[in-house]
């Protein structure tokens, strides 16, 4: 009897970017339909689109609920929220329609995480801007996922070859960030890493980083301390966000 494989939601990010590309090529893949049922939300003409641009062979499987998925290989299980009227839509626009919708697709894909109809979420890139234009009131995903999830303090969290990078600070001012270097600060953030599922830990990284953050340097070596007398791994790697180009894609990046 084959291995029950997780059920992941991806919501398929600001409809004008690259998310919904990410998405179809990503399911098109044998690797990931070998590694877990993937159920997308979005829109079923961006998502059309999308399967298009980017030559992906896959058919559309618009359903309800993950229950009701085909996750046999060539298969895009879909939940459609309608939501982009295409008469006003653009590629690579800032537009409060496309903000409003990659939220609802964040909202409805961590509805189905909570409910326990998906055993996790895999997030695509959404715009900022959009969602300011939209009036959602959250800059991003960590705070929408804060929120919606009733987490006080959500942490931001890289994983690479093994190692979990924690973010000390997040979507600040220069100014502030340096404010929130701490010995207290970076020793909270070390015990709560601590909490997760046993993985080597590095003190949380810093965004936005810069030269200023060597101003705050003497904390860093007590909480190092902490880390050390906790026998977790502190591997002083930093950590950086990487952005998939629009090099390869067929219509134009945002300006």
């Amino acid at each position: 009897m084959a291995e029950k494989k997780p059920v992941i939601a991806v919501p398929t990010g600001d409809p004008a970017g690259v998310g919904p590309e990410i998405v179809a090529k990503a399911c098109a893949r044998e690797k990931v339909s070998d590694a877990a049922d993937v159920i997308a939300i979005g829109d079923r003409q961006v998502m059309e689109k999308a399967i298009r641009i980017v030559g992906a062979d896959l058919r559309i499987n618009v359903v309800e609920k993950p229950a009701d998925g085909d996750y046999r290989p060539g298969i895009l299980n879909l939940i459609d929220l309608d939501n982009i009227d295409q008469s006003q839509f653009s590629y690579g626009v800032v537009q409060a329609m496309c903000g409003k919708a990659a939220f609802d697709y964040i909202k409805k894909s961590i509805e189905l995480a909570m409910n326990g109809e998906a055993d996790a979420v895999a997030t695509t890139p959404i715009n900022k801007e959009a969602l300011h234009a939209a009036e959602v009131p959250f800059i991003g995903h960590t705070e929408i996922f804060g929120a919606l999830t009733n987490t006080p303090d959500p942490l931001t969290m890289f994983e690479t070859n093994g190692l979990r990078v924690f973010f000390l600070t997040r979507h600040k001012s220069l100014r502030a960030m340096l404010d929130d270097i701490t010995k207290d600060n970076i020793k909270t953030c070390v015990r709560e890493s601590l909490a997760a599922p046993s993985k080597p830990a590095s003190g949380r990284a810093l965004q936005p980083s810069g030269a200023w953050a060597s101003q705050r340097g003497p904390w860093l070596l007590p909480a190092s301390t902490l880390i050390a007398e906790n026998t977790v791994s502190s591997a002083g790697r930093r950590s950086t966000r990487s952005h998939l180009p629009w090099k390869n894609s067929k219509r134009k990046a945002f300006p």
